[in-house]
């Protein structure tokens, strides 16, 4: 009943198939590694958030050639000393809830001997890409800064490239080398985002917004890994459909041949005895 299995197009079409179940199912197990990886950075995230602030020497390299380990993103810190705001940078075209803005980044003489770079927080563009925004000022004089570590990412030479909005310098991404190079001045590796400045100016807190903390959420690959495995199952079940159709086809066309031999031998007359 099965023997057409045997075939070499049969056996073509059941391990392509078969190879496709088995990507789709690989697939979904690989979804289920992306939660567990997600659910272990936000574990490391939480904690870094909760913990008591420490000196940023401690997590931020003082080298801007190097980077802090991923594993202390988000670590709480502060520093203590100035802003330098005349060398203020831009990170244009981020994206926000509220539109598209601009991040300001202010270098910061911190007591500890180091240059940090301070990512202020955000404004909202309110016209074209070639018009600067209004950047409100940081405190000055003496400032204690609370923040978050953050680990500038990978990006090409052309992101990195310094260009002018109005009388800013701006980045569409951060690289301390590239800016140490271009201030003429040694920045620590890294940088961190500010939750709090101490003293500070409620005005200039008013028109700023700070860079918010990842959504801790277990993110949609556990619906992801159960949709892939649905459909392997899907396709299998698809694959035993048409193998058993095939065969009660054939079965009935057999069936049909008997019947029809069965026919013609009743319209052959009997021989007569002589």
């Amino acid at each position: 009943m099965y023997r057409f299995l045997t075939s070499p197009r049969w056996i073509a079409g059941i391990l392509v198939v078969l190879l496709a179940a088995a990507t789709m199912v690989r697939l979904g197990v690989w979804q289920l590694d992306r939660m567990h990886q997600k659910q272990d950075r936000n574990a490391a995230i939480s904690a870094n958030l909760e913990a008591t602030a420490q000196p940023a020497a401690e997590f931020i390299p003082a080298s801007s050639d190097q980077r802090p380990a991923p594993g202390n993103e988000w670590a709480k810190v502060s520093i203590t000393g100035s802003y330098d705001e005349s060398q203020t940078i831009l990170i244009r075209q981020r994206s926000f809830d509220e539109g598209v803005g601009y991040e300001i980044v202010v270098p910061f003489a911190a007591d500890d001997g180091r240059t940090y770079l301070v990512d202020r927080g955000y404004v909202v563009a309110t016209a074209g890409a070639e018009v600067a925004p209004e950047v409100p000022p940081p405190p000055s004089g003496t400032v204690t800064v609370t923040g978050n570590v953050r680990v500038p990412y990978d990006a090409s030479a052309a992101a990195t490239r310094i260009e002018y909005v109005g009388a800013y310098r701006s980045v569409r991404a951060l690289d301390p080398a590239v800016l140490s190079d271009e201030l003429g001045a040694e920045l620590a590796g890294g940088y961190l985002t500010v939750t709090a400045e101490d003293p500070t100016d409620g005005g200039t807190v008013a028109a700023i917004s700070r860079i918010p903390v990842p959504a801790l959420d277990d993110g949609p690959h556990l619906s992801y890994a159960v949709q892939w495995w649905l459909f392997a199952l899907l396709t299998l079940g698809g694959l035993v459909y048409v193998v058993r159709r095939e065969a009660i086809d054939r079965l009935l066309a057999e069936e049909d041949l008997d019947d029809g031999d069965v026919a013609e031998d009743d319209d052959v007359p009997a021989a007569s005895g002589v």
